[in-house]
């Protein structure tokens, strides 16, 4: 629908809008803001107040009408981001014409807008998981400047010719980071590694008659509430916690997902893609609450140190005794884009790249151990490997390490700390 359209183009506006409204002390100012989104796109209110919008959107020619049944999809992944209850999905590559008309004095705003959501929207249900992924003939993508001027990450995986793939696929890194078994959980019927479920159990007091009582070491914390509420909790015993809903603290009943997830076009092919927005900080931070009232579950703590501590206990978090981030968004990304792929036919190649990571803050741990860490990720040196990068570094920064803060340019792969570049 025209209307729905509109809206996505809506979204985009405003994110990409924020930093350009702000008071007389720089800070945001949601008013003006608001302001300028209703001018535009118009917006509810009195006889006087009413605004109508300057954008109009018209489909002139529908898509197709082919649709598959949500209950016949065999992929597991899929199945675990679309949810629970029953749906009809149109098709992918269904063809469709919009016509759009605007005001030349916003029009660079509105086509800003169209790129984005070319690149990154969707319409319909469950958009930031890829259904409904569009693709827009003669707009070209959104490029990594853009993306990191607007303070967002990215993340790459597999490359393919085929855009359902590449979407599977990303959906398969998610699915296994929360829920894969042998890899976030037991095999078989075990439990998970995350520290959720056994917070539950103490909040609730009930273990399967000691069968399942509480071990995680991380304690309170609910982590993957930062992929989005709510989240239903369904251990199916009744010797466990009933059936609990996670939501946000006061009266909120969702929090969107700061994670979009899609197949995008880069160096030509189809890219399995995740996009973390600008305001991703803020959902590890969002305050919880059950909705049943009882219980007071906690979100991802703000204190440096003891996001170590946790993350530590939390397996996919971790890979080879280093850890992949210090919160689980961060380290999913990280998990997301340690390989990249090139496929030859029906052969697929994992090949750890190399990238430098500039203004990382670089650290000497007690262990021995040389750590570096951005805003999203953290990559560490151990034994030899830090020793040299000691090593190669000059007194000085020795010094100002030592004095709890230096920042240079990281040399990694993967999670690992090759070497570090002192600024000339």
């Amino acid at each position: 629908r025209a209307t729905e359209i509109r809206g996505q183009l809506r979204f985009w506006w405003r994110l990409l809008n924020q930093k350009n409204y702000a008071d007389s002390q720089g800070r945001f100012d949601s008013q003006k803001l608001f302001e300028a989104e209703r001018d535009i796109w118009g917006g509810l209110g009195d006889e006087e107040t009413l605004a109508a919008s300057k954008v109009s959107v018209m489909v002139s020619k529908q898509p197709g009408s082919k649709t598959t049944a949500s209950n016949s999809e065999t992929n597991a992944a899929i199945k675990y981001v679309f949810g629970q209850g029953e749906s009809q999905w149109l098709n992918a590559a269904q063809k469709f014409e919009v016509r759009m008309k605007y005001p030349k004095d916003i029009s660079a705003q509105i086509e800003v807008a169209l790129q984005w959501w070319a690149t990154f929207g969707g319409l319909g249900a469950k958009t930031r998981r890829g259904f409904g992924a569009v693709q827009i003939e003669g707009i070209t993508a959104v490029s990594d400047a853009e993306l990191k001027a607007l303070g967002c990450l990215i993340a790459r995986a597999e490359t393919t010719a085929d855009p359902v793939i590449a979407w599977q696929k990303a959906n398969e890194k998610l699915h296994k980071f929360r829920q894969g078994r042998g890899f976030a959980r037991a095999q078989g019927p075990g439990r998970s590694y995350w520290p959720e479920p056994d917070q539950l159990r103490r909040d609730f007091k009930m273990d399967d008659g000691g069968r399942h009582i509480p071990v995680h070491k991380a304690g309170n914390v609910f982590g993957r509430a930062a992929f989005g509420l709510p989240i239903i909790f369904d251990f199916r015993k009744t010797t466990e916690p009933g059936k609990t809903e996670l939501l946000p603290a006061g009266n909120k009943e969702r929090m969107a997902s700061p994670l979009i997830l899609r197949p995008c076009i880069y160096n030509g092919r189809w890219t399995a893609t995740a996009l973390l927005l600008p305001y991703w900080k803020e959902a590890l931070y969002q305050p919880l609450r059950y909705k049943s009232g009882m219980g007071t579950p906690k979100a991802w703590p703000k204190d440096e140190k003891e996001q170590q501590r946790i993350s530590e206990t939390i397996a996919p978090m971790n890979v080879d005794g280093k850890l992949r981030g210090l919160n689980p968004l961060s380290a999913f990304m990280t998990f997301f884009g340690e390989y990249e792929f090139t496929d030859a036919g029906q052969i697929a190649t994992a090949v750890k790249v190399e990238e430098k990571c500039e203004g990382a803050r670089i650290t000497f741990e007690k262990n021995g151990s040389v750590y570096a860490k951005t805003s999203s990720k953290m990559f560490s040196a151990s034994g030899d490997a830090a020793v040299a990068i000691k090593a190669s570094l000059s007194k000085a920064a020795h010094q100002k390490i030592a004095s709890g803060f230096y920042k240079a340019t990281a040399i990694v792969k993967g999670s690992e700390l090759l070497a570090v570049e002192e600024a000339k």
